[in-house]
């Protein structure tokens, strides 16, 4: 007896990948925005990086891993994307964990410290 394969049309393929490259492109601008804003005296440069981040860190691991590596080295902004964090919905905090260095080193010495041997 033979499986079905599901055959995913070339359209769908093509809209996936044209979603997410205008994710990436719009995580990217209010990245960018956030950098330009956050050193006017106006408070709002850290929020808008902040959702630039998260649409960033939601749309590819390969984002994510490079807003780790820049959160590890850039601490002032980690330190306040942490405290934005604890402020934060959980859904939006969640996507900001995702890239916090910290938190991944913390939960893998956890998970090996608790291996059922």
């Amino acid at each position: 007896m033979e499986h079905a394969t599901r055959h995913i049309p070339a359209q769908a393929t093509l809209t996936r990948s044209l979603f997410s490259a205008m994710q990436i492109a719009g995580g990217l601008l209010l990245t960018g925005a956030g950098a330009v804003i956050a050193v006017t005296p106006i408070p709002l440069g850290l929020p808008v990086m902040a959702m630039g981040l998260v649409v960033l860190t939601s749309c590819s691991p390969a984002c994510r891993r490079t807003a780790a590596g820049i959160r590890r080295r850039l601490r002032l902004l980690d330190a306040a994307l942490v405290r934005l964090e604890d402020h934060a919905p959980r859904a939006f905090a969640r996507l900001l964990r995702q890239s916090n260095p910290r938190y991944h080193a913390c939960m893998a010495a956890f998970a090996q410290d608790n291996v059922i041997r």
